[in-house]
């Protein structure tokens, strides 16, 4: 009887966890040359010039996909109908402004079948700085036809940059 137990248990959990991973959306590696029509930018972050958890979603018009972040609606903005080379420079200059900005990178947000949804640009800091690069952990969640954002900073940069009471180091 335990072992019955114990075999349904594991048996849910397997299922469980297959229907959790097919609701993770992955990107991958993409060039500027790939990005053509009409995108909605989600212009995440930025809310002062210090902010290094900033991010750019390029959401594709004409879809069946949106993007929505997971996050109170004054940390970022949302631009309708923006053409793709006046999304990307729109873009960078966006992820661009932090002091110790170094680059930005471009992915491809592809759905469960390998088609490109929609593009993500964050931007890569001088490593001494912050002691990694890339700084965010950013997580695309299919909800039907809404993908979730969930944006975060790394726990290492974030315990750098903030004691336990949520304030920055250094600051009396």
């Amino acid at each position: 009887m335990r072992y019955r137990a114990a075999f349904i248990s594991i048996l849910v959990l397997v299922f469980l966890a297959s229907c959790v991973t097919n609701r993770f959306i992955r990107t991958e590696p993409s060039e500027y040359k790939e990005l053509a029509g009409n995108f909605t930018l989600i212009l995440y972050g930025s809310r002062h010039l210090n902010d290094i958890e900033t991010v750019v979603i390029l959401d594709m018009e004409g879809d069946k996909y949106s993007f929505e972040p997971y996050a109170p609606e004054f940390d970022y903005k949302i631009k309708k109908g923006v053409p793709a080379k006046e999304a990307l420079k729109e873009a960078e200059h966006f992820v661009s402004r932090h002091s110790s900005f170094h680059r930005t990178q471009l992915s491809r947000i592809i759905d469960e079948k390998g088609v490109a949804i929609g593009y993500e640009m964050r931007p890569l800091y001088y490593p001494l700085a912050f002691g990694v690069s890339d700084v965010l952990d950013v997580y695309y969640i299919k909800e039907g036809d809404k993908i979730t954002v969930r944006i975060k900073l790394i726990p290492s940069v974030e315990r750098m940059l903030f004691d336990g009471d949520g304030f920055k180091l250094g600051d009396n």
